[in-house]
């Protein structure tokens, strides 16, 4: 369970580095074309280490409460945070995209959750 939180939190936390990235790449292309009032110069956000302490913050929500942190009342667009760029920041598709991996992870986590009380209730014999 544990390494299901940090697998989801590293992904969640390499997808936005990609997506930095990918604003990055615009913002260079928008300084050698010079239009510089079409394309976001310098782009979305930039990734640290409290980045990847929200990225596992977010996780472990996930896990320990599921479906809680894709609610409208949990991520605003107003917030500046990290669940935030990565919700708002880069259109619907990605949206969907997010929240289906969202989804996926609460799904699999109260799987683990499941199995793990069914191994514990198997290995002390509780009837």
């Amino acid at each position: 369970l544990l390494r299901s939180i940090v697998v989801f939190g590293v992904l969640y936390w390499g997808l936005g580095a990609a997506l930095d990235a990918t604003n990055e790449a615009k913002a260079l292309f928008a300084n050698q074309i010079g239009a510089h009032g079409l394309l976001p110069i310098g782009g979305g956000w930039t990734l640290s280490l409290h980045d990847a302490w929200s990225a596992l913050t977010f996780s472990f929500n996930n896990v320990f409460r599921p479906l809680s942190s894709i609610g409208a009342e949990a991520v605003t667009p107003q917030t500046a945070n990290w669940a935030s760029a990565m919700f708002y920041g880069y259109g619907p598709g990605w949206t969907f995209f997010l929240r289906l991996l969202v989804t996926i992870q609460a799904v699999f986590s109260i799987l683990m959750i499941f199995l793990s009380a069914l191994a514990m209730r198997r290995r002390f014999q509780i009837s």
